[in-house]
């Protein structure tokens, strides 16, 4: 019996190659089992539910970050994504998470919903050597945006990005009995951004109402300063 490595199983979003260090792909359907009258057993199984499935990615950041620049995506900029050549292509993304603390690399962590059935058969791919630098808390700059908080924060000992959206799938009705097999439209709704820094400046002035910050977070190679995010 042969086995499959982890290095040989590809994967892409929106046709870009990624590098991973776990991935999860997942898809449901509800099913359900009609009787007729003279039934004592059913074998028979009807879809009850549409397709809806996840891709779960996480990856460290070792440089321009593959996924981020889809948060702000609307409801007509679908993803798509592949992996071991089983692919969709009516995907949002609706959570994006950093996490880094110091002498740790930042791992990134991403799930995309999609409302489509999945295609292809199972692939593999020749395996690859890539190199790269892994980013720290140690190669981050942290810049107060102009017009907000003149609190300073220095010497960060850990920082949490969190990023949700809800998305909300719509179907054509049909009078066939079958649900459909993808959606037809998909709504973005509510999206939530959730920052948290912890520092060691303890003489921050803050009202009880909060205080607006305005955080610009790089990351830069001290290897290659032409390496950032």
């Amino acid at each position: 019996m042969s086995f499959y490595q982890f290095k040989q199983i590809p994967i892409s979003i929106n046709n870009n190659r990624i590098i991973i260090s776990e991935a999860e792909l997942s898809q449901n359907i509800g099913l359900d089992s009609p009787y007729r009258l003279d039934d004592v057993i059913s074998d028979r199984y009807l879809p009850k539910s549409p397709y809806q499935g996840n891709l779960k990615v996480r990856y460290y950041l070792t440089g321009q970050d593959p996924v981020k620049q889809y948060i702000y995506s609307q409801e007509n900029q679908r993803l798509s994504g592949s992996l071991a050549n089983i692919s969709f292509g009516q995907g949002y993304l609706t959570n994006y998470s950093i996490n880094c603390s110091p002498n740790a690399p930042v791992e990134v962590s991403a799930n995309i919903e999609f409302f489509d059935k999945l295609l292809g058969t199972f692939a593999t791919a020749i395996p690859q050597n890539l190199t790269g630098t892994i980013l720290n808390l140690y190669n981050v700059s942290i810049n107060t945006l102009p017009t907000y908080t003149t609190n300073v924060l220095n010497n960060i000992s850990q920082i949490n990005f969190n990023y949700n959206c809800e998305v909300i799938p719509s179907y054509e009705a049909v009078d066939t009995g079958i649900p459909p097999t993808s959606a037809t439209r998909v709504s973005i709704g509510e999206r939530k951004i959730v920052t948290e820094i912890i520092s060691d400046n303890v003489n921050m002035d803050i009202p009880l109402s909060g205080e607006k910050f305005g955080i610009n977070l790089t990351f830069v190679s001290p290897y290659n300063t032409g390496l950032s995010e």
